[in-house]
């Protein structure tokens, strides 16, 4: 009786940790928020200080992000963003601010479409210092991200902002 016992709690232990290997690791909306908070920190820039080869490295890392083909929409009247190239190229062309940037993904929802496909609702969150008088400065936006499971990573494949309701 007592090996028997023995036996079924192995068992029950050890379908409680493939349980939660699967939850953590391989579950696609975990997938997904892991690849949008490497994202967020990517997209973060330090101070100037931090100098030019550190920040194109970073820019290069975006295109493990981004689907080949990606589409962002920046909102009616302005231009979008047509490749992922696209996007490289004007980024790596783009000074940051002196003081640097921190981009934070927040209120993200998922919704898992198919095995391949899922679409992300957030809140995207940027502050920097104000240069004259280095207080915080904080905007936000809402954003509808489409990605796609391409060889096993999860990439962005659309982003277009949502127009938010405004109190009156």
């Amino acid at each position: 009786m007592k090996r028997s016992g023995s036996v079924y709690v192995t068992v029950v232990v050890a379908l409680l940790a493939g349980y939660f290997s699967y939850q953590w690791w391989f579950n696609p909306r975990r997938a997904i928020k892991r690849q949008l908070g490497e994202l967020a920190a990517t997209l973060t820039v330090p101070p100037a200080s931090a100098g030019n080869m550190d920040r194109f490295a970073r820019v290069a890392r975006l295109r493990n992000y981004f689907s080949p083909d990606v589409r962002i929409s920046m909102g009616e009247g302005r231009p979008g963003v047509a490749s992922r190239d696209a996007l490289v190229g004007a980024l790596a062309a783009w000074n940051p601010p002196a003081g640097g940037w921190n981009v934070s993904f927040v209120d993200v929802q998922i919704s898992i479409d198919s095995d391949t496909t899922a679409r992300a609702y957030m809140t995207v969150e940027i502050s920097s210092p104000d240069l004259r008088t280095g207080q915080p400065t904080y905007d936000a936006r809402e954003v509808t991200v489409g990605m796609a499971e391409q060889e096993g990573v999860w990439v962005i494949t659309t982003a277009e902002p949502v127009e938010t309701l405004q109190r009156p």
